[in-house]
C-alpha cells in the first residue's frame, strides 16, 4: 500500500510539474497498480523462499521437469502470474471504465496497460519494453528503478525497516521523492557530442523523443543537485540496515535454519482450497511456487505445519 501510494504520488506531482510530458491519469493508475502488486509473488520468508527453491533445484537430478523451473524462479516473474490470476479468478474485467472514488475520473485498462504494469514488476529493459513508448520510459522507474536503484519501492521499505527495526521515524524521504523529474540524457553517454548535457537547464532539454532523436536520447528520473547528499543518504541508510539487521549474523543464521527446514521437509503436503473453504488438492511446497492457485495458500505458516506433521522420515524429523 505503501509502494502504491508514494508512486502515484510521485508521478502525479511530475505531471503537473512537467504537463509537456503527456502524462494522463491511466499512466497514473497502472504505476499505482504496479506499486500495489510488485511483491505479491514473494513466497514464505520473503526473498529466503527464493534461495530456498534454488537450492532445491540443485539438488534435484536432472531429468527433474520443475529442476529448470524452480532454478530460474524469482519472485518478480511470480508477482506477474499472481497478477494475472488474481485478474482472472476474480473475473475482473479491467476493459470496464471504473472510478477509484467520487471525484476521479473512471478509468479502463487495455491489453497494453497490463503489460506496461508487467514490465514495470519485472524491471525489464529500454530495448525490451512494450508497454510505454521510450518517451515514457521513466515511468517504469518510479517503482523499480533498474537505472539507479532509486525508487519509491526502496524509499517505502527503507523508511518501515528504520522505524520498526531500528524505532527511527526521522527517515521519510518525502522531500527526496517528490522532487524527481525528468530529463532526457544521451542514451549511450559514452558516445555523447560536445553538448554539455549536465549544464543543460530543464527548459533547454528535449521534452520527448522524435523519431530521428529516439536512439540519441533518453527520457529518465533526476533529482536536483542540491538534493544529491539526501540520495547518497538512501544508500547509506540502506547500508546501514544491511549491516544491522538484513546481513546481521544472528538474522543470516535465522535464515539458514529456516531454509533448511524448508528443504529437509519440501515434499511436506500442503492444502489448496477455494472462495469458500473446500479443499481442492494438495502440494507440495515447491510444487506450490508454481501453481498460482497453491501459492495462495502458502505463507510463514508453513513453518508449524512441518512442526505439527505426523510423518515420520529421516526428513520430516530433521526439519
Amino acid at each position: 500500500l505503501g509502494v502504491a501510494h508514494k508512486a502515484a504520488k510521485v508521478a502525479r506531482e511530475i505531471k503537473e510539474a512537467q504537463p509537456d510530458l503527456g502524462i494522463d491519469d491511466v499512466d497514473i493508475l497502472c504505476v499505482q497498480i504496479a506499486g500495489l502488486v510488485h511483491d505479491l509473488g514473494h513466497g514464505p520468508f520473503s526473498h529466503q523462499f527464493e534461495t530456498f527453491l534454488k537450492r532445491l533445484a540443485k539438488s534435484l537430478p536432472e531429468s527433474d521437469p520443475m529442476k529448470k523451473q524452480l532454478d530460474g524462479w524469482r519472485h518478480e516473474d511470480n508477482s506477474v502470474r499472481m497478477f494475472r490470476y488474481l485478474l482472472e479468478e476474480n473475473k475482473i474485467d479491467v476493459s470496464l471504465p471504473r472510478k477509484s472514488s467520487r471525484k476521479a475520473p473512471a478509468l479502463a485498462l487495455t491489453e497494453t496497460d497490463l503489460i506496461f504494469i508487467e514490465e514495470a514488476i519485472m524491471g525489464t529493459k529500454a530495448p525490451d519494453r512494450k508497454g510505454r513508448p521510450p518517451e515514457k520510459h521513466f515511468l517504469y522507474e518510479i517503482v523499480n528503478n533498474i537505472e539507479s536503484g532509486l525508487d519509491v519501492d526502496k524509499l517505502d521499505y527503507l523508511q518501515r525497516d528504520m522505524d520498526r527495526a531500528l524505532g527511527r521515524k526521522d527517515a521519510t524521504f518525502e522531500r527526496l521523492s517528490l522532487a524527481a523529474r525528468v530529463c532526457s540524457v544521451p542514451a549511450n553517454p559514452a558516445a555523447q557530442d560536445s553538448r554539455d548535457w549536465k549544464n543543460l537547464s530543464l527548459s533547454q532539454q528535449p521534452a520527448g523523443l522524435s523519431e530521428e532523436g529516439a536512439e540519441e536520447v533518453r527520457m529518465v528520473l533526476c533529482y536536483p543537485e542540491k538534493q544529491a547528499g539526501e540520495a547518497m543518504e538512501v544508500f547509506g541508510h540502506r547500508n546501514s540496515m544491511h549491516d544491522k539487521v538484513y546481513q546481521h549474523r544472528k538474522v543470516l543464521a535465522m535464515d539458514e535454519m529456516v531454509t533448511d527446514a524448508l528443504l529437509f521437509a519440501f515434499e511436506i503436503k500442503i492444502g489448496v482450497s477455494d472462495q469458500q473453504g473446500n479443499c481442492l488438492k494438495s502440494t507440495s511446497i515447491a510444487e506450490a511456487a508454481l501453481d498460482p492457485a497453491a501459492f495462495t495458500s502458502l505463507d510463514d505458516s508453513v513453518l508449524d505445519l512441518i512442526r505439527c506433521s505426523t510423518l515420520n522420515t529421516p526428513g520430516m524429523r530433521r526439519a
